[in-house]
């Protein structure tokens, strides 16, 4: 060989030599990018799930507070609802029952009867029941229906009517003029 043909040959592997480095680094970097690339796929998927999970947690928070309110919700209706148990001069008559009866309805004797009277938040009368009788039945239905046709004032506490249950006693006395 001669020295022409030898440098010849050597640079044609120094040229296949920087071709392999140089096809060497090429895929390196190509490996390199898709590394990154990969990298950054996953950080990507990673922000997603979280992202996710973020929303799931606010939707679930959300589920939560409307769930507490709605409990709140019906803890006030109920309580709008469930008559306050309250003493007769807590309340007052709009149109007060007025019992009509004899001296022989109360058989000659004064007489007193106590009624449980249930009532609206408006104070319309719902429930009237005896938990005193006067001993007499028919004098104690005659208190009952005058009750029954009376009305009360709404009761309010804070500006909110309120339904509301009382015990309310009547003396029932002889008439002197008969």
């Amino acid at each position: 060989l001669s020295y022409s043909d030898m440098e010849s040959s050597n640079q044609s592997n120094e040229n296949f030599s920087e071709t392999e480095t140089s096809e060497s680094q090429n895929q390196e970097q190509q490996e390199q990018q898709e590394q990154q690339e990969q990298q950054e796929q996953q950080e990507q998927q990673k922000r997603l799930e979280q992202q996710q999970r973020d929303q799931q947690q606010r939707e679930q928070a959300e589920r939560d507070r409307l769930a507490n309110e709605q409990r709140e919700n019906q803890r006030r209706q109920q309580e709008l609802n469930t008559p306050k148990k309250l003493n007769i001069g807590q309340i007052s008559w709009s149109r007060s029952p007025k019992p009509v009866y004899t001296n022989k309805d109360l058989q000659g004797s004064n007489r007193i009867i106590v009624v449980s009277i249930e009532a609206d938040a408006k104070g319309s009368i719902t429930n009237v029941r005896v938990i005193k009788s006067s001993g007499l039945s028919a004098l104690d239905e005659k208190i009952v229906r005058a009750v029954k046709g009376a009305k009360f004032k709404p009761y309010k506490e804070n500006g909110i009517a309120y339904p509301f249950k009382a015990d309310q006693p009547f003396e029932l006395t002889l008439n002197s003029n008969g």
